[in-house]
Formats: C-alpha cells, sequence, structure tokens
C-alpha cells in the first residue's frame, strides 16, 4: 500500500481499489483507500472481476498484495499504454524478490533459491512467456476488452487464471503488449520461504498449471500428462528423504498439484464435450 501510495503521478487521477477476498481479518488499509470485501474466499479472477466493476477508469491495472512498485511504475503503465492505443492489454515486468531463506533445504536447492533471488540475473526477471501472453501480477486492461470478450473466468484456480482471458483477447484479434519499463517487484517474505508457504503455493501452482494446459490441449494429450506426475513423485520424494531436503517433499506435492489439475482438466473437457453433443 505505501508504495502504491507513493506513486509519482498526479494526484487524483489514480485511485487504489483493495479487493478483500474473505481475509480474516479483514484487510486493513490506509483511510483513503476503498475496500471491496468477499466476505468469503472466492478466487483471484473473480477479484479482479469485482474490482474492475468498481473501478471508474478505462484503463485497470492488477497488482497482486506481494508485490511493491517503484514510485515511476505507474507512470511507466500508463505511458505505455497510451503508447498502444489500440491494444486491449498490457503486461509489465516483474523481478523476484527474496526476503526469506527456506529452511530446511540441501545445499544444492538452496543455491538455486539464491541464484533466483539474486537483483540483476536472468532467472529473477519474470516477462512474458513465449506463448505471449503476460502476468496477472503486473497485469492491465481496458474496460473495452471486458466489454467485448467478457470477464475473468471464475471457475478456474489460481496460477496461470488469467491466460484463459488473454487467449479471448488473441482469439478475437486483440493485441497483448509487454512493458518491459513498467516494473515492479515480485516479493518472497520470509512467510513465504516457510516449508508450508513452499508446499501450499507449490500444490496450487501445479494444479492451476494443468487446468490451464487443458484449455490448450486435446484430451489424448492431456491423459497421457495423467502419467507424468506419479512418475516424477517417487525421485523427488526420494530426495527429500536421501538428503532430509524439503524441497524434495516441495516437488512431490507439486507433482501432486499437476495430477489433480490434470484429472481435473480431463473432467472439463468430458463436461464440455457431452455439453456439445447434446
Amino acid at each position: 500500500m505505501a508504495s502504491l501510495q507513493a506513486q509519482e503521478f498526479p494526484e487524483g487521477l489514480f485511485e487504489i481499489i483493495v479487493v478483500d477476498d474473505g481475509s480474516d481479518p479483514p484487510a486493513a488499509v490506509p483511510d483513503d483507500v476503498r475496500v471491496v470485501p468477499h466476505g468469503r474466499p472466492i478466487g483471484s479472477n473473480a477479484a479482479r472481476n469485482t474490482g474492475a466493476r468498481a473501478a471508474l477508469s478505462d484503463l485497470l491495472i492488477f497488482v497482486d498484495d506481494d508485490i511493491e512498485a517503484p514510485p515511476g511504475w505507474l507512470s511507466e503503465f500508463v505511458a505505455g499504454a497510451a503508447r498502444h492505443p489500440d491494444a486491449l492489454c498490457f503486461g509489465g515486468r516483474a523481478i523476484l524478490r527474496l526476503e526469506g531463506s527456506p529452511s530446511g533445504v540441501c545445499a544444492r536447492c538452496l543455491e538455486r533459491w539464491r541464484v533466483a533471488g539474486s537483483y540483476g540475473g536472468e532467472d529473477e526477471v519474470e516477462g512474458p512467456a513465449r506463448a505471449g501472453w503476460v502476468m496477472g501480477v503486473n497485469m492491465g486492461v481496458r474496460r473495452t476488452a471486458l466489454d467485448k470478450v467478457g470477464l475473468f473466468d471464475e471457475s478456474l484456480p489460481i496460477y496461470y487464471e488469467e491466460i484463459e482471458w488473454q487467449d479471448r483477447v488473441k482469439a478475437m484479434g486483440g493485441e497483448i503488449v509487454y512493458l518491459p519499463d513498467a516494473l515492479l517487484w515480485h516479493r518472497r517474505n520470509a512467510a513465504a520461504a516457510s516449508l508450508h508457504g513452499r508446499l501450499t503455493k507449490a500444490y496450487r501452482r501445479g494444479r492451476g498449471e494443468m487446468v490451464a494446459y487443458s484449455l490448450h490441449t486435446s484430451r489424448a494429450r492431456l491423459a497421457r500428462a495423467l502419467l507424468g506426475p506419479p512418475a516424477r513423485a517417487p525421485l523427488s520424494l526420494f530426495h527429500a528423504c536421501r538428503y532430509r531436503c524439503g524441497e524434495g517433499l516441495v516437488s512431490a506435492v507439486h507433482q501432486a498439484g499437476k495430477f489433480v489439475g490434470t484429472t481435473e482438466g480431463l473432467l472439463r473437457s468430458r463436461g464440455e464435450s457431452l455439453s456439445a453433443r447434446s
């Protein structure tokens, strides 16, 4: 909140809206920040839709609750959007910043954490994916895009859930632009570095990844992908036991999430197939 309020941007020309997705206790924010509560956890796409309905601007910029924005971030984002008046969606750059060290990690895995968190290295730069989509942690959309392609799909689980909406934009010929100068820091604090935090995120990321993948691939490929997690999980568990390394458990839980997400994707595609036949 402090970094967003400290933006070098004309006062009164932007508004901060916090969508409280059922947090307990409710989110505490400064008096001049508007809060729109959900009452219960619904999901990130639902939060984006709620924020879009509450906002007044044509340019809507979505960030997550684990970011810090430098003072010039908003100005760069708005200027980038102005340079591309026909684009419907924009993505800024996110730089990973580790603020805590994981416990119970072997030396090899710990070194990977350090490399990922080294400022200025290639591994910590979260830019555009090869598929042509941008990350929801630093994403802007024009309200006209929501009018044309509809709101975000609230049935999708967290992680990669914004991709489906961007695919709809591209399917209708809309342009998605990457703005590398509109950068912010994507923080990983001590809670995220704890074993519980890493396990939770690994499962949710694996699940979300495969649900999103199921929207782009055939049922045959998805069925083959179902065999991958059971094959890889034992190796991860062996690493956890052999080296007493929590990252082995994290990897195994990630594979479990991928298995669940793949199963959900198969069921979703089967439901759509039956609906199309009827």
